[in-house]
């Protein structure tokens, strides 16, 4: 007798970018959570504290916020996104830039395969520390849509938005 499988279930890691600051909320959540659900859930995360990786937000506004949703891979659990809206509807797709120019919650797009991170071409990131944060030349720290983390150089991204 064949039972389904299930892969990765309902579930879904919920990633939130806010004020420069980026962290993964350590619970899953229903992927199939409506975004005032997601919002107000990410809300009250932000005023405790309880997100690693971001400080406590007093008062945190979430309107013009929005939740993005990455439906389960053969690699990867299913993923949801709270980010700020860009400026004028759509990202705006810039020249490639150096990577000094990039700061903490820029988000980038990987122009080649970054193996150090598993990250495939195309894979969209949001930049959570800026370069020579560690004072050794390093390149700015990403965390990618995959939940990988690494270093990146010129040539290696694009930056998408601010």
């Amino acid at each position: 007798m064949a039972d389904e499988i299930v892969i990765y279930g309902p579930n879904a890691r919920l990633n939130v970018t806010i004020n420069g600051q980026n962290g993964d909320y350590p619970d899953l959540l229903s992927f199939d959570s409506a975004d005032g659900d997601v919002k107000q859930i990410v809300t009250e995360a932000l005023r405790t504290g309880y997100i690693p990786g971001i400080g406590a937000i007093n008062d945190p506004n979430l309107r013009d916020f929005v939740v993005d949703r990455f439906p389960a891979t053969n690699d990867l659990p299913p993923r949801l996104m709270v980010r700020p809206k860009t400026p004028f509807g759509e990202p705006t797709m810039l020249e490639d830039v150096e990577v000094t120019e990039l700061h903490r919650g820029d988000v980038i797009m990987a122009l080649q395969d970054l193996s150090a991170a598993d990250v495939k071409k195309g894979t969209l990131g949001v930049v959570f520390e800026e370069f020579n944060a560690y004072k050794d030349q390093g390149g700015p720290m990403v965390r990618f849509m995959n939940m990988n983390c690494c270093n990146v150089y010129n040539h290696h991204v694009r930056f998408v938005r601010r």
